[in-house]
């Protein structure tokens, strides 16, 4: 095979090393129970009346924000 013509699975590799997305993965669950945390001492009442439901939303914009945020600076 030539060189110019990597595979696929070699190149997502690379960017993966490259950005360091593993250690992302190992900061999600820091990053959810931080979000959870502040949203029951002192988050906007909103989102504590309703439900776990509303739950989900902010904790997926931060989980976004997070990878986004990490993957830009590296």
């Amino acid at each position: 095979m030539p060189a110019a013509e990597t595979p696929r699975i070699s190149r997502l590799a690379t960017y993966l090393e490259l950005v360091r997305f593993s250690h992302t993965v190992f900061a999600l669950p820091f990053a959810i129970m931080s979000c959870l945390i502040a949203i029951k001492r002192g988050g906007d009442p909103w989102f504590a009346t309703s439900g776990p439901a509303g739950l989900v939303r902010p904790c997926v914009g931060v989980l976004l924000c997070m990878v986004a945020a990490r993957t830009a600076a590296m």
